[in-house]
């Protein structure tokens, strides 16, 4: 099992979307194209995940994750904060 595998079958798992091979396959397939861009896929797949609460094959999964997300969801305040924190840490990356 290859590093992009492991991070797709934890992935999908943690998501509620697990056991799926065809997501799996995919996700994998992405993740081995873009090692770099992981924590974007992931975001997108969540974004993506948000919305279908009323399809008929991910809704149960799509529920569940908004739930989970509105317990978890940082305040405006700290939100603010990492964005802070990273735009710092960017510039002092670039310098």
């Amino acid at each position: 099992m290859s590093n992009a595998d492991l991070s797709a079958s934890v992935m999908l798992s943690n998501m509620g979307l697990a056991p799926n091979a065809d997501l799996n396959t995919a996700l994998t397939q992405v993740f081995a194209l873009n090692p770099t861009a992981r924590g974007q896929v992931i975001m997108n797949l969540a974004n993506l995940l948000s919305g279908l609460s009323a399809d008929a094959t991910y809704g149960a999964a799509a529920n569940a994750w908004n739930a989970t997300w509105r317990k978890l969801r940082p305040t405006p305040a700290i939100q603010r904060t990492w964005c802070q924190r990273l735009r710092g840490q960017r510039w002092r990356h670039h310098l």
